[in-house]
């Protein structure tokens, strides 16, 4: 496995604002009547729009902390110069189920912002393709 350079890595989070944000998540969830205005203020901290489904639905698929850490880390800053040999590692690493279920999502959405029209999570998930043959067609249905 070769050595990721930070930039193709999430960004470390303050761990004070991931617990304030979880505490949160969980009122969203425990506080109906005050759902909206909750929500508001989760998304105005992420910078983002979350759902109220996703809200509603996070615990059957992650923990609230890496629910917190995916919506701090979805807006995921442009890498202007990943070549193709990293293009690779991060597809492998995928395939492999290498990371952190933060560091996962933070790779994909860096595939899916370079390869928008790729399908990148069917490619890597659904399909028996090599990372080479994943890269090569993401290359060609994105150019």
């Amino acid at each position: 496995m070769n050595v990721l350079r930070a930039s193709l890595m999430p960004p470390v989070l303050d761990d004070v604002v991931v617990a304030d944000l979880a505490r949160l998540v969980r009122r969203i969830e425990a506080e109906p009547h005050t759902r909206a205005a909750l929500m508001q203020t989760f998304n105005d901290a992420v910078g983002h729009v979350v759902s109220e489904l996703q809200f509603l639905t996070w615990s059957s698929w992650t923990t609230v902390e890496d629910f917190v850490a995916m919506q701090l880390t979805k807006q995921v800053p442009a890498v202007d110069d990943i070549n193709d040999d990293e293009y690779l590692e991060l597809i492998a690493r995928l395939q492999r189920g290498d990371g952190n279920e933060v560091e996962q999502h933070h790779w994909l959405e860096l595939l899916d912002r370079d390869f928008p029209e790729a399908r990148i999570v069917d490619l890597v998930f659904r399909s028996a393709l090599s990372p080479l043959a994943i890269l090569r067609h993401a290359q060609r249905t994105t150019s």
